[in-house]
């Protein structure tokens, strides 16, 4: 004979709200000269890629990015350089990073919302 018995189950409803956001920890340990987001993103039909924001904070300075990974336009890549050549996806900064937080920032007026996984940040890079 077997008994299966199920006790306290509670249900619930829950609403989220439109916007949302996540902040990461210190992701440097030592002087780097170079850091990008690698992430798979998925962004549901009717919604648009401003649905979804990376943000690096840079030796305390807010860089708007996309994936490293991406099709999306924008910066990729944050560098320290001392030269002037520039690139279309790199943004050159005048100093080592020593100090890097990532936030992510959801906007959605659906139901839907937008997808991130395997995130991954990439540190290094030459000069």
């Amino acid at each position: 004979r077997h008994v299966i018995k199920i006790n306290e189950v509670k249900a619930g409803l829950y609403q989220y709200g439109s916007k949302g956001q996540m902040k990461s920890r210190e992701l440097v340990s030592q002087e780097v000269n170079a850091i990008s987001v690698f992430a798979n993103v998925y962004i549901p039909q009717g919604l648009h890629d401003d649905s979804i924001e990376f943000i690096l904070t840079v030796n305390g300075i807010d860089y708007t990015v996309v994936p490293i990974n991406s099709h999306m336009n924008g910066i990729k890549v944050i560098r320290f350089s001392t030269g002037n050549a520039s690139s279309p996806y790199t943004e050159r900064i005048g100093e080592k990073i020593k100090s890097a937080y990532l936030t992510i920032n959801f906007n959605s007026e659906t139901k839907a919302s937008p997808y991130v996984n395997n995130i991954k940040i990439l540190l290094g890079g030459e000069l």
